[in-house]
């Protein structure tokens, strides 16, 4: 019986092979679509999946609250994680890392290979009582006890001595060489498995935070956000629960340690608040400030869901559609086959039966197309696919699963209502009207309103990421190449600049401590000199060439001159920052920055910079005071604006110089531009996908409508022919038989326009400064909707219209 209906099926496919084909194709690319946007979710939610007790690990956020709003921050000040451990039980472990300088780094084994290392983190003794299990070599309540300890990731120690003696175990007990000059010995104490890519910690080395003596340890300073706190809650303890005792700690700790007052207290509310964030919800729902890479955004998981699943419904849209229409042709089949004693069960199976081959059948060629469109991405956008339809033991199941559901949700009804038709009925009429049309009519407009809705998104996103790589931010970001230089260069820096500027392919240099598009930034308070109030801002130092070097706009004031001592208590405001302070006439007004602070000082304000967007313009631009660079301890970079055209001369330069000044020092570098455009990769990447996904469901929609076009002027073929005796034109022909076409696209574009503008518009308000949505965009997405409905029905019925009628007529 198997055989007997496969046999069926089979011929009925080959003898309508074009709409065999057509509904092959949609359904197998829909699927493939979904299976590539499905595996990249997965990546996207298995962030920090792998360690060890992870849905009992927890970072502790930060929030700074003001009237002005909250600023939230990843970081936590580092008196916080021991005060939790004396006040909370719950917590069965706590460690804190962070983001010192770079390191200049070179095993003891051979001191001539140097490295340049930026992605190292200082952590305390307790990291590998929280983050489990990682620790390959080495005792993980040892490992980073002692001051100069350093643990090595497995890459790092193969990179560093070797894969023979990695696998010899002779590394632990080594040393590594740091600094120019090699002088400090820093102890291998441990090897740790690599971080995988789907972590938002993403170091290569690990150093213990001992090293700098127990400042952090002893450190009473709850304004000084600069560590990523994480707890490993016991398994009674609830997150939620905690809260309450959070908040025990700020009124018993934080508020009398910054003087709020109970006025302040009832105008502001608390300054300061924390919270506990699991481990996994990091990479999607953490957007904060301080973050310790680019993370990924739940919102953008939700976009591309939701796109696969409409895709997914335009290809079973497709599917229905056409299996309506072909089900009208086997009327007499049934009405035989039901003479013959065929039972309706069996009919009904034979239906369904056919719909699920054609779906698994696309379901196979899905599984090689998504292997296509998977390396096309990795090549062209730099997506990650941690999984593959095979490495997951629930993924082809599920697939088949979602096949044989397409295939009979698509086949249903068709299928009900043939095994449903009376023999003697079926027998004695000519054609059989499965559905007068309105169900085919409302899933061809859900198609367009999809497409539509699909196109707008994609003109939006466009003109965002437009506005974003256009806008002007106040400062120039173009040609501007920037080495991270920690203090390398630091007693020789004005020999240095005046070295580049010899050369006609440099036109600027300076040393700063910040640089725009930096994730990184300190703060300081800064309280108006006969003022009661203190307020949190960025802060720069910067050396005379700084402004000149970005091209910021100096509204009002003087910059720093090199040749003024005094220049070095001065301070530089951006337009936020006088704001912020309430001064109307800031030149010459006395700031004082950190008071009652051991660094506490006094400055004058000399000038003020136009506001220039230093940071992602998702936010608003925020004060910034900008101090003379003086020996700093942090990390400093070099900017060098390049003359135009010159940028291969200029680094083969800027490389020489700096061999010459640090021969010892690898040189790390960037330009400025790309730095800024990274931050909005997220969008990028969502353009580019989106526009692909956007073909794709076009493309799906149009062959469907295409099919829907064949099958419809067959079925009007005498028609045709009898008008076209009776004096029908090729173009009145066709504008009668496309007119529905273009009813239905404009139904869709209707339906689709406000609910597009709503979302899109929701998606756009997350930009502090974004473009409008443009009105142009919803009239070229109807516009291109209705012309692709045009073009896709204008084959079929321009070629039925040029027949010769006589033919038609002759037609039984």
């Amino acid at each position: 019986m198997i055989i007997h209906y496969l046999t069926t099926s089979f011929r009925f496919l080959r003898r309508n092979a074009v709409f065999s084909l057509i509904n092959i194709a949609g359904l197998s690319i829909g699927l493939a679509s979904c299976i590539v946007i499905f595996l990249y979710l997965l990546s996207e939610l298995s962030y920090d999946r792998f360690w060890t007790h992870h849905e009992r690990i927890f970072r502790i956020n930060s929030s700074w609250n003001s009237e002005k709003g909250t600023a939230r921050y990843a970081t936590s000040p580092p008196t916080l994680v021991p005060t939790l451990l004396n006040e909370l039980p719950e917590i069965e472990a706590a460690t804190r890392i962070f983001k010192w300088n770079d390191f200049t780094l070179r095993p003891d084994s051979d001191s001539s290979n140097v490295f340049r290392e930026t992605n190292v983190f200082m952590a305390d003794e307790n990291y590998f009582r929280v983050f489990q299990d990682r620790l390959i070599v080495g005792n993980p309540l040892t490992a980073l006890k002692n001051p100069v300890s350093i643990v090595l990731t497995e890459s790092a120690a193969i990179r560093y001595f070797g894969r023979e003696f990695y696998e010899s175990n002779v590394i632990v007990g080594r040393n590594i060489l740091g600094g120019r000059d090699g002088g400090t010995l820093w102890q291998i104490t441990g090897i740790m498995k690599d971080i995988p890519i789907n972590s938002h910690q993403n170091f290569e080395i690990l150093i213990s935070s001992k090293t700098f003596g127990d400042e952090f340890d002893n450190s009473q300073v709850w304004t000084w956000n600069v560590m990523y706190s994480y707890v490993l809650l016991n398994e009674q303890a609830k997150s939620e629960s905690l809260n309450e005792k959070l908040n025990s700690i700020i009124d018993r700790y934080v508020i009398p340690y910054i003087s709020y007052s109970a006025r302040d207290l009832a105008t502001f509310g608390q300054p300061m608040s924390f919270g506990f964030m699991p481990l996994t919800d990091i990479h999607l729902k953490s957007n904060y400030l301080k973050e310790i890479s680019l993370n990924g955004s739940i919102r953008l998981v939700y976009v591309f869901l939701s796109v696969a699943v409409l895709i997914l419904l335009i290809a079973c849209v497709n599917f229905m559609n056409l299996s309506t229409a072909l089900s009208s042709r086997r009327a007499k089949e049934v009405g035989i086959r039901k003479s013959l004693g065929s039972h309706y069960r069996s009919l009904l199976i034979q239906f369904l039966g056919e719909s699920v081959l054609v779906s698994l059948i696309s379901m196979l060629m899905a599984l090689g197309i998504s292997e296509l469109f998977m390396i096309y991405l990795r090549n062209t956008m730099d997506l990650q696919f941690l999984y593959t339809p095979y490495n997951s033991p629930y993924f082809i199941p599920a697939l088949i699963f979602i096949s044989i559901f397409a295939g009979m949700l698509a086949s249903l009804y068709p299928s009900i209502f043939m095994s449903n038709l009376k023999p003697v009925a079926v027998l004695k009429s000519k054609a059989i009207n499965l559905s007068r049309n309105s169900i085919r009519n409302v899933l061809v407009v859900f198609q367009f309103m999809i497409s539509v809705g699909l196109i707008i998104c994609v003109l939006v996103i466009r003109d965002q990421v437009e506005y974003i790589l256009s806008k002007d931010l106040g400062f120039e970001k173009e040609n501007v190449l920037v080495i991270q230089n920690d203090r390398e260069i630091d007693e020789r820096r004005e020999e240095f600049k005046s070295r580049l500027l010899q050369y006609p392919a440099i036109v600027a240099a300076s040393f700063s401590t910040g640089i725009p598009a930096l994730n990184e930034f300190r703060i300081r308070d800064y309280i108006v000199e006969g003022s009661q109030t203190s307020i949190g801002f960025r802060w720069y130092e910067i050396d005379d060439s700084f402004i000149k070097t970005l091209d910021l706009d100096l509204i009002d004031g003087r910059n720093f001159s090199g040749l003024m001592a005094s220049d070095s208590s001065g301070l530089i405001l951006n337009e936020a920052a006088v704001a912020e302070l309430g001064l109307t006439q800031p030149i010459g007004k006395t700031i004082i920055i950190n008071e009652g602070d051991v660094d506490e000082r006094k400055v004058t304000v000399l000038g003020v910079v136009k506001n220039f967007n230093y940071e992602s313009l998702r936010r608003e631009i925020m004060p910034l005071g900008m101090e003379f660079l003086h020996t700093y301890y942090f990390k400093d970079y070099v900017s060098i604006r390049i003359q135009p055209g010159m940028e291969r001369a200029a680094v083969k330069i800027i490389q020489e110089l700096w061999k010459e000044f640090e021969p010892d020092v690898p040189i790390t570098y960037s330009f400025l531009d790309s730095n800024f455009d990274s931050m909005f990769k997220t969008e990028m990447t969502m353009e580019k996908i989106f526009k692909s996904l956007t073909g794709l469901a076009i493309f799906i929609s149009c062959m469907g409508l295409f099919g829907l076009a064949a099958f419809s002027t067959e079925q009007k073929r005498k028609e045709i022919g009898i008008r076209k005796v009776l004096g029908a034109s090729a173009p009145g022909i066709f504008i009668l038989f496309s007119s529905r076409f273009i009813k239905l696209s404009s139904i869709g574009f209707l339906l689709a326009a406000p609910v597009t503008f709503y979302f899109t518009n929701e998606w756009i308000s997350g930009f502090a400064y974004h473009s409008p949505i443009s009105p142009w965009n919803f009239l070229i997405a109807g516009g291109i909707t209705i012309l692709l409905a045009i073009l896709t029905v204008a084959y079929q019925s321009i070629k039925l219209s040029l027949v010769n009628p006589a033919e038609i007529l002759k037609e039984d």
